[in-house]
């Protein structure tokens, strides 16, 4: 399996342990909130709100148009201080940083 191909079923996979745990919103926020220049839009949004209407998408965005994906990455700290507790996310993400960083 390519890196990108791996990825794109860690995305599937984070939407639904986002989904299971119940931080999965049918509301997308206010416009203004998607622009933050913020690390994780961490002043308008909930992480789990920037993984599902920001770096989900970003990330689905540059797979389709097979741009280059980021060479390091690191998400699993801040889920690991943002929702604590919640270790099927954790794993989604430390294998996503994982892909990503090629490790």
């Amino acid at each position: 399996m390519s890196q990108v191909e791996h990825i794109g079923l860690l995305l599937k996979d984070l939407e639904t342990v986002l989904k299971a745990g119940g931080y999965w919103s049918s509301t997308a926020p206010a416009p203004e909130a998607l622009q933050s220049t913020q690390p994780f839009a961490r002043d308008t949004l909930a992480y789990e709100a920037w993984l599902q209407f920001i770096f989900i998408p970003r990330f689905q965005q540059l797979i389709a148009e097979r741009k280059s994906l980021p060479a390091n990455m690191a998400l699993l700290p801040m889920a690991q201080i943002a929702l604590p507790g919640e270790v099927d996310l954790h794993l989604v993400l430390q294998q996503l940083d994982e892909v990503v960083c090629g490790e």
